[in-house]
């Protein structure tokens, strides 16, 4: 299924996926799990690009509460050039805090322009 198919209750539900599944990985101390999560993280990413509502929403959570959340939707917002994804990187990496070091790298990659968005 790609991005045109989605419904708006399809994208919503996405949406409410991927935040729950962003919580949890922010939550996991055990990398392999970690990861596990973070891999279904991009697919569903991958499927809400394509679409406004989609971009829309994964911006959406760029306010949210949870560091963790908001690293890992501004690395996902940074495929369409998200200004706002910028800035809560930036955010992130001042103060420093949890994935302070993380969000100045996903930084650093971008602007160096290495950070690939197709796998």
């Amino acid at each position: 299924m790609n991005g045109r198919d989605l419904s708006s209750g399809e994208v919503q539900a996405l949406l409410a996926t991927y935040e729950e599944l962003a919580l949890a990985w922010d939550a996991e101390r055990q990398a392999k799990k970690a990861n596990r999560i973070f891999d279904k993280l991009h697919q569903i990413a991958l499927q809400l690009r394509p679409l406004e509502s989609g971009r829309e929403g994964l911006e959406s959570l760029l306010r949210h509460d949870n560091r963790g959340v908001r690293l890992k939707a501004a690395s996902d917002c940074l495929a369409w050039g998200s200004e706002e994804a910028l800035s809560t990187l930036e955010g992130l990496v001042e103060p420093r805090g949890t994935h302070s070091l993380s969000a100045d790298m996903t930084l650093r990659e971008f602007r160096a322009g290495r950070v690939r968005f197709d796998w």
